[in-house]
């Protein structure tokens, strides 16, 4: 249950701070990135999105953001989910700055991977779970996020961590490394 192993190539939409983290975190795990890339200020357009899938026919995941809060932008989500759902890739969006402030549908829009932190994440998520959006999993803490991912990952997954330092994930992925 590897999202993207080494070597494998992926798409990332960045336009601002948040992108180029996405960026540096895929590199750590040797993932090899096409940049679609917008001038801060301005969003990666469904346009340029599309050019890049056609290009890059085995990309095996597209990283992007809902909104980048260092310029105030917001992607076309809905747009990149339609374009992404005509590929062999997945759609891994940060919801981070987002969730709560911005439109997000997760299933319509065709979103894969959505990453969120934080109160408003375990607000989302329940909502979500009400709703009956079964591959939603929060962790109010680093112990139940330990349970939780003991339980749904198989030995020898590769997990990639994007999140708070106040969740503490960095030592999650320790405990379960360890183990």
């Amino acid at each position: 249950m590897t999202l993207v192993a080494a070597g494998e190539q992926v798409i990332l939409g960045t336009a601002g701070r948040w992108g180029e983290r996405w960026r540096g975190i895929l590199r750590a795990y040797g993932a090899e990135v096409v940049a679609v890339e917008a001038a801060p200020g301005d969003v990666v357009t469904p346009e340029r999105l599309a050019e890049a899938l056609q290009q890059h026919s085995d990309a095996v995941a597209v990283f992007t953001t809902l909104c980048e809060t260092s310029t105030g932008v917001g992607h076309d989500i809905a747009a990149f989910g339609q374009l992404v759902r005509h590929s062999r890739a997945v759609l891994v969006v940060d919801g981070i700055s987002g969730i709560g402030a911005m439109e997000c549908r997760m299933d319509a829009w065709g979103i894969d991977v959505l990453v969120t932190i934080g109160p408003m994440s375990q607000w989302t998520a329940e909502a979500a779970q009400a709703a009956g959006c079964p591959r939603v999993h929060p962790f109010a803490d680093r112990d139940s996020a330990i349970a939780r991912l003991q339980e749904l990952l198989p030995a020898g997954c590769t997990v990639l961590v994007k999140a708070s330092r106040g969740m503490q994930l960095e030592q999650v992925v320790q405990v379960l490394v360890s183990e």
